[in-house]
């Protein structure tokens, strides 16, 4: 009796621990991902571009990745066809438009600004999903747009009168709603064309093409890859192993087990633990309207993924329905 009550027990255990490791990799994902603000910024501060710090986070984490995809994965890697290389490779270069877009952004803009905005491509995705896609959504998704809109009309007043870091706040909000514009293309790109597609041969080609995208951009810029000081190169690896070698895995990862939605809601809190990491590490204190402002963002982001959840779910269980032609 007491052998299979033990057995119970144990089997109770590993179930709970089973259940709750998707849970436990999305917090690991958010603490860790909040933390690449404090990192990007000291960058900055040791006089290392932006462009720098985005090509360093791609080449590092490619060349990396490189043993792992082409060893264990190489089969997977050899039988993608052009299609789905050509896909996988333009969602990487939206993805590195994306990183210099929102670290740039941080040179002009607080970060609880920056990461509000450029963290609101739900509301991007949305809108593009209607009028590119022809995609229908209900009341909520609508409710939450101009819920966030109104946000952003705060925020761009606080902006205005912004004193903190950054010479221009303005073109920070700008950088930054760009940041979430092309975030939302390479989401839908990775939403339509992922599939069949293993993560770590997906991340290979993701990050290698955004790797090259900033080469390029590098060598067109004439932008030095030497010279910086060793503070520099430690911020810059420390943002490369964290925000690019953990988060990103552990969020895949973490939607194993986990819902989408509940995945992209609790994404939010990226935006309060950034902003506290800030304001113990930066000294960075937001002003009356932008914490008034991005609630008001959050809120309608997290209304825009329910949102699209729910109809897409709706869309799923009717069957006449071709999405693929939407």
């Amino acid at each position: 009796m007491k052998s299979v009550a033990a057995s119970r027990t144990q089997s109770g255990f590993l179930a709970s621990v089973i259940y709750w490791r998707g849970y436990i990799a999305l917090a690991i994902a958010i603490t860790v991902g909040s933390m690449a603000a404090v990192f990007i910024r000291n960058a900055q501060a040791e006089d290392v571009p932006s462009l720098m710090i985005v090509a360093f986070r791609l080449i590092v984490a490619s060349v990396l990745l490189t043993p792992l995809a082409w060893g264990q994965y190489r089969h997977a890697l050899v039988t993608l066809s052009r299609k789905q290389i050509f896909y996988a490779a333009l969602a990487g270069v939206w993805l590195a438009l994306h990183f210099i877009s929102m670290t740039m952004a941080f040179e002009n803009a607080s970060v609880l600004v920056t990461n509000v905005l450029s963290l609101s491509s739900p509301l991007w995705v949305a809108l593009i999903e209607v009028s590119i896609l022809g995609a229908i959504f209900g009341r909520k998704v609508w409710y939450g747009i101009s819920v966030a809109v109104l946000g952003g009309v705060v925020i761009a007043l606080a902006g205005a009168q912004s004193v903190e870091f950054g010479a221009n706040p303005l073109t920070g909000i700008g950088l930054a709603i760009f940041a979430a514009i092309t975030h939302s293309f390479y989401l839908i790109i990775g939403r339509k064309f992922r599939a069949g597609i293993l993560l770590i041969p997906y991340i290979w080609i993701l990050f290698t093409a955004g790797a090259i995208s900033m080469l390029t951009a590098i060598v067109v810029t004439k932008t030095p890859m030497v010279g910086y000081s060793a503070n520099g190169f430690l911020w810059m690896i420390l943002l490369t192993l964290s925000a690019q070698l953990m988060t990103h895995p552990l969020l895949n990862y973490a939607l194993k087990y986990i819902p989408a939605t509940v995945v992209s809601v609790a994404g939010q809190s990226v935006i309060v633990l950034s902003s506290i990491f800030a304001f113990f590490a930066l000294g960075e204190v937001p002003n009356a309207l932008q914490i008034p402002g991005s609630l008001l963002i959050m809120i309608g982001v997290v209304l825009v993924t329910k949102g699209q959840a729910s109809s897409r779910f709706a869309v799923s269980t009717t069957p006449n329905f071709d999405r693929s032609k939407g």
